[in-house]
């Protein structure tokens, strides 16, 4: 770690701001986290164990602070140092007839209770996190859930249009230290570039930036709910995409698109270790399944990059139908309306408007799930199906010989 890492002094600041506040879950927890990555500097040692001895309210902190300094700069090392102020705690829970004490690593689910409140969270809690096997925790439903419900409504805590460093530590600065004591229990995959940019870049989203909550699911390259930024109201999203049984884990795709669904497991697995640092396991990657995956997610690739080059408007309408087949097969219940935009696209250039409203309806209601129905994304679906004719939405609109393709439907 470098020790002359930007972020080492604003931790310390919202730190000090936060014992002079009497916060000391937060103080406590920034302290120990400056600790845990400077254990040679007793300085954070002795703020940890001035602060938990504050928490335990056993000695009066005039007393700790002239004591427990003299004695580390007297040589005492940080190691003794905490064991001196844990000394002199238990001698004053005897003067007082009470023995009975947390040690300060017996605090760790309090900080983590305390600073995990989902405080920037407009929805009610429909999951919990807990221990979720190799991935360590994971958000599991405790209700069923149904394919459309917003479970999650977040203020992000980072808000980035232009992300660079120092830009990112100008807003890491400006947050709460309780703010800050919970952007430090996110995973950092990049420690070698530092400690604000590398949870930026480990944890943001594309539009949003640093979501607490929302960062805290994990990955499936099959995931049942799907995240978005809505812009008019400024908050992140999570939406059920499949239902979801009772304490069924509730996953989230960290890359998107045809990056996701029209890629093989190679190429996922290397998008998620060169941003995240892990190697995806879930069913899609799985050893047992991932052959037969690769197949058909190869084919809904081949099928999107085909589209544009499509001649023969029938062959063109067909494929759709298959891509959103497989991607059904797939256990894939997003982003069909990148392949139905065009087959509403495809049927106006050709003047068939009952099929070119079947396939715009079908965007609509999926991005209406996906989304919400008051998302941009599904406003300009809405009014595409309005006016389907308007050269507006397809300016190739009865360019190309009349057809017919009302035969071409998904399956029910």
């Amino acid at each position: 770690m470098n020790m002359q890492d930007p972020a080492v002094p604003i931790i310390k600041e919202k730190a000090d701001d936060a014992f002079n506040k009497n916060d000391f879950i937060v103080a406590l927890s920034l302290y120990s986290y400056l600790s845990d990555i400077y254990p040679q500097n007793g300085i954070y040692h002795l703020n940890q164990s001035l602060t938990f001895l504050r928490l335990q309210r056993h000695v009066h902190p005039s007393f700790l602070g002239t004591h427990l300094t003299a004695f580390l700069l007297n040589g005492g090392s940080s190691k003794t140092a905490q064991a001196e102020a844990e000394r002199l705690e238990v001698a004053s829970a005897a003067a007082s007839g009470n023995l009975e004490r947390d040690s300060i690593a017996d605090l760790g689910g309090l900080l983590s209770q305390t600073l995990n409140l989902k405080s920037n969270c407009d929805t009610d809690v429909v999951y919990e996190f807990r221990a979720s096997g190799n991935n360590g925790l994971g958000a599991f439903a405790l209700k069923p859930l149904r394919r459309g419900d917003i479970i999650l409504t977040e203020t992000p805590l980072v808000p980035i249009d232009d992300p660079i460093p120092n830009k990112i530590i100008s807003a890491f600065r400006k947050l709460s230290p309780r703010d800050i004591s919970r952007c430090l229990l996110l995973q950092n995959a990049h420690p070698n570039d530092g400690i604000f940019w590398g949870i930026y870049k480990t944890n943001a989203f594309a539009q949003a930036g640093i979501v607490f909550e929302a960062s805290r699911f994990n990955h499936s390259c099959s995931p049942n709910a799907h995240y978005t930024y809505h812009e008019p109201s400024k908050r992140q999203r999570i939406i059920v995409l499949t239902d979801i049984t009772a304490g069924e884990e509730i996953f989230v795709s960290y890359i998107r698109g045809r990056n996701v669904y029209g890629s093989p497991r190679s190429q996922r697995r290397q998008m998620l270790m060169s941003r995240y640092r892990f190697c995806c396991m879930c069913l899609a990657c799985d050893e047992a399944n991932y052959q037969a995956s690769d197949r058909r997610r190869q084919e809904i690739g081949s099928i999107w990059e085909a589209l544009p080059r499509s001649v023969d408007g029938r062959q063109a309408l067909t494929s759709v139908v298959k891509a959103v087949t497989l991607m059904k097969a797939e256990g894939y219940y997003a982003d069909a309306d990148d392949f139905a935009v065009d087959a509403a696209a495809l049927c106006a250039g050709h003047s068939d408007w009952i099929s070119c409203v079947y396939w715009a309806r079908f965007s609509y209601e999926t991005r209406a799930i996906e989304y919400g129905a008051d998302h941009p994304h599904t406003e300009r679906a809405r009014e595409i199906l309005a006016q389907p004719r308007s050269k507006k939405y397809h300016p190739q609109a009865g360019v190309f010989p009349k057809k017919t393709f009302r035969n071409i439907r998904l399956p029910h």
